[in-house]
């Protein structure tokens, strides 16, 4: 089923080739990482070997302590705690221009856009695809997640493991190709694509009832620009091709497009226009290797310990030996010390082998950041302790951070917000936004723990100016007139990512403040027009010689005139 010409096939093999050929230079590397950090991914990299499915192979052969993988645990669920909580709010939407912050339609209209957003990450998959990305991230540096439409959660997504993608990207390093190649079988290629849109040997296949016979599927998704041509995804910024990688390329399964990328592709650090990460799984793999090196010779040694290798007489031979505790072997050719006794003394000084041993997994912990993150996890000791009293503990580890956090947020977290509207967009979820916003292009600030500890010396500024300008006050309480109290609120609030339904605009605040003057100007009128009641009463109730006295100072005279 040709869908292009000899011209554009030889264009996506080349381009196919140079994407392959940046991706056999990380192979190797990730295939180490593989084997000693992470055992139970990049399945992709072993080769995509059609003719068995490998998925309940042997994982562990040269993993001798878990302490990686568990660090590894550690750093992702402190990503996922920090970053993305599913239980507290983790971002928020906002405009560039500082009064529309302050028009509440506007603000309204943004929370209630906040909430669609996170109703539709809570019914789909979205937290756990998170989880695994934060999983790849630590281990390979490069990481990938896919979201498209659902008809009943109105989001999926999929997490991919090392090996499973290849990745190439625009003139700005920004990833915007994404290739891979699905091992699928005969019957799911029919079921995905149609019987009408396999080909003939698919179709053969299916119909001759070998369903399970595996198979590559190529998947291409790159800039719909002029390199191809490509009639199904006419209009669209982005286009996707399926075909089958035996055989013919020109065995088209689908073709179409995106309006935006699909794929979220994050990556650790990058050297130079390098295409892929550099992360903790590459700058820890040496102490990772000599900890399992380190732990199985300890092992060994304490094998030998309890059970030394033996050295027994010739007569010995072909007999069993009991070699329980209190067992005794006879033999009569025994004399003197020719009986069975160690080889070898082995007398290897296992604490300080035990000591060098968690040296190394100290070293590997602090490389994955577990002492940040335990932090996140854990419950403080003492109940009077934030966690944002605890994170400036690790400020140095919060600024080695930082740069990585950046990272995720731009290649990550960014483009899965922006997406998620723009499916509710397309799935009409979305109220109609106020007539100032229409048009104006909403940004994204981030509120977990982990954004909060990166702004804390911008929380940290405030409160320590307003408190030392209260402490001035005291001996010259004139200070206070340099600060602006409403403006500090909303630079405190903006820091700490305080819910906008929880603060006044400024016309707000000065309505309510209007309102409470007039209150208290009728209540101060009242007041004297009370006490003006009451001096009237007691007036007109003090005798002055038979007039009351009210009388008498108003000019009025009495019975004895």
């Amino acid at each position: 089923m040709p869908f292009i010409d000899d011209e554009a096939k030889t264009t996506l093999n080349r381009r196919i080739s140079a994407i392959r050929a940046q991706w056999d230079m990380w192979a190797p590397q990730w295939e180490e990482i593989r084997a000693n950090l992470a055992p139970w991914r990049s399945d992709g990299l072993t080769g995509n070997d059609t003719t068995t499915l490998k998925d309940g192979s042997k994982r562990h052969q040269k993993v001798f302590d878990p302490t990686p993988e568990e660090s590894l645990g550690i750093l992702a669920a402190g990503f996922q705690s920090g970053l993305t909580s599913p239980a507290r709010p983790w971002f928020r939407l906002s405009t560039p221009d500082p009064e529309l912050r302050e028009f509440k339609p506007a603000q309204v209209w943004i929370a209630d856009v906040e909430k669609l957003i996170y109703s539709a990450f809570a019914r789909s998959n979205v937290y756990d695809s998170l989880h695994h990305t934060y999983l790849e991230l630590g281990a390979f540096a490069t990481a990938a997640m896919f979201m498209e439409e659902d008809a009943t959660r109105t989001l999926r997504t999929r997490a991919f493991t090392a090996g499973e993608f290849m990745l190439a990207t625009d003139d700005k390093l920004r990833v915007d190709t994404f290739y891979r190649e699905v091992k699928m079988t005969v019957a799911q290629i029919v079921q995905s694509f149609g019987i009408e849109n396999v080909g003939e040997t698919i179709s053969n296949l299916y119909k001759n009832g070998d369903t399970e016979k595996p198979w590559l599927v190529s998947h291409l998704v790159e800039p719909n620009d002029e390199r191809m041509k490509v009639p199904q995804a006419r209009g669209m910024k982005f286009r996707s091709i399926y075909w089958l990688s035996k055989g013919n390329s020109n065995d088209l399964l689908r073709a179409g497009g995106f309006r935006g990328f699909p794929y979220m592709a994050p990556r650790w650090g990058l050297v130079g226009a390098s295409v892929y990460g550099y992360g903790p799984g590459h700058r820890m793999l040496p102490d990772v290797k000599s900890l399992h090196f380190m732990r199985k010779k300890y092992l060994i040694a304490v094998d030998k310990t309890i059970e030394p290798p033996l050295v027994a007489p010739g007569s010995l031979q072909g007999k069993t030996i009991n070699t329980v505790p209190g067992g005794i072997t006879y033999d009569n050719s025994i004399v003197g010390q020719g009986g069975v006794r160690p080889l070898y003394e082995v007398r290897p000084d296992l604490v300080a082998m035990s000591n060098e041993i968690e040296q190394v997994r100290q070293q590997i912990r602090r490389g994955f950041f577990n002492d940040v993150f335990r932090q996140l996890i854990d419950q403080p000791t003492r109940s009077n302790v934030t966690r944002e009293e605890i994170l400036s503990r690790n400020q140095e580890k919060m600024l080695m951070l930082g740069p990585v956090l950046e990272a995720v947020q731009v290649e990550l977290l960014n483009p899965l917000i922006d997406r998620t509207f723009d499916i509710l967009a397309e799935q009409g979820f979305l109220p109609e936004p106020p007539p100032d916003l229409q048009g104006v292009e909403l940004k994204v600030e981030y509120t977990g723990v982990l954004a909060q500890a990166q702004k804390a010396a911008s929380i940290g500024a405030i409160q320590q100016f307003v408190g030392f300008a209260g402490n001035l006050a005291g001996v010259a309480p004139q200070v206070l007139d340099k600060i602006d109290f409403d403006q500090t609120m909303d630079e405190y609030a903006e820091a700490t990512g305080v819910p906008v339904r929880m603060r006044r605009s400024d016309e707000e605040t000065a309505g309510v403040r209007d309102a409470r003057a007039e209150q208290e100007a009728q209540a101060a009128a009242a007041e004297q027009a009370l006490q003006a009641a009451d001096g009237a009463k007691t007036l007109s109730e003090t005798d002055d010689r038979g007039n009351n006295l009210l009388n008498t100072l108003l000019g009025g005279g009495g019975l004895g005139q």
